[in-house]
């Protein structure tokens, strides 16, 4: 079994969707409390694309906003695939407990520089074996040009996969 854990920076000033065992982490990430919150319904588009591809995402979308399903009822049917997300300014340390318990297989998807700081740290060789680690721009609508210029400034010091990368290694689904 594989799982994949999406790590994000930190939850929406908007507000978030808080979580309880025997989820392992506080604060889930990207997840809509309402559809009405249209920063954070974008990001939580983008990063179910990368889970599912855009067709699987598109139609799952759909339906949770028909039904009105939201908050940690999303979180939940996530779980069902083995997907989890979290991030790393409320969740580091069970992050870190996450990992070390697990005996599956790992694919880490790190969105932003936080992120993806963290696992650059001496930690990752904790990890290394079971984990396979996935680097992406946020995907919301800040800083989202970011890895646009990595093939083009010879100045850019970011080291971000291609979208081409996450989707033939992490995504689910290989519609796109």
């Amino acid at each position: 079994m594989t799982i994949r854990l999406i790590i994000g920076q930190s939850k929406f000033k908007s507000g978030f969707t808080a979580m309880e065992k025997p989820y392992p982490f506080s604060v889930a990430a990207f997840i809509p409390s309402n559809w009405n919150d249209g920063n954070r319904n974008l990001a939580f588009r983008r990063v179910l694309g990368m889970i599912y591809g855009k067709k699987i995402a598109e139609k799952k979308l759909t339906k949770w906003k028909n039904s009105t399903t939201v908050g940690a009822k999303i979180v939940n049917l996530l779980k069902k695939d083995n997907v989890y997300l979290a991030n790393i300014c409320e969740s580091e340390k069970e992050i870190v407990e996450f990992l070390e318990k697990a005996t599956d297989e790992i694919k880490i998807l790190a969105l932003g520089d936080d992120a993806i700081t963290f696992f650059y740290e001496e930690r990752i060789s904790l990890f290394l074996g079971k984990t396979s680690l996935y680097k992406y721009t946020l995907p919301t609508t800040n800083g989202n040009s970011q890895q646009l210029f990595e093939e083009f400034d010879y100045d850019y010091n970011k080291h971000y996969d291609s979208a081409r990368k996450i989707i033939d290694e992490f995504t689910i689904s290989k519609d796109n």
